[in-house]
């Protein structure tokens, strides 16, 4: 509730503030690290991540909220890299804030200089949360 809540909030003041002004409030929003672990034992560690971004390629400039996590686990000698995405299209008019989730069509990760692992990645899971898509990859 308070998630939504602060979200609410920060996407009125979009509508609020002029074009110029509403530019400040997008981009990293939060990182968060937590270990993952069952019954004591540390079996990964994950960041979760969230932003808000105008996608000016498929959504005309539209808000969108991107979150997920980047996850590295291992146990009986594998390890595991996965990468999960959620997007929710953002709308803000004067009847209030309404979010639909948007389910990406591929996901990966990029560094700094433009390498990818698009070729790693070998599995591709749908979710039950709306908007959702997680790929893996599993390393033994």
């Amino acid at each position: 509730m308070l998630r939504r809540t602060a979200i609410g909030l920060l996407l009125a003041l979009l509508v609020a503030l002029p074009v110029g002004a509403q530019e400040g409030l997008l981009g990293t929003k939060s990182i968060e690290f937590n270990r993952l672990s069952t019954q004591g034992r540390i079996f990964g560690c994950s960041l979760v991540y969230k932003a808000l971004i105008r996608d000016h390629v498929y959504k005309q400039g539209g808000l969108v909220l991107v979150h997920g996590n980047i996850s590295l686990t291992g146990g009986k000698g594998n390890i595991i890299v996965s990468l999960k995405v959620i997007l929710n299209d953002m709308k803000v008019s004067s009847s209030g804030i309404s979010d639909t989730p948007s389910k990406p069509h591929f996901a990966y990760l990029q560094s700094g200089d433009g390498r990818n692992n698009v070729s790693s990645f070998i599995r591709k899971f749908g979710l039950d949360t709306p908007g959702a898509l997680v790929v893996g990859r599993g390393y033994a």
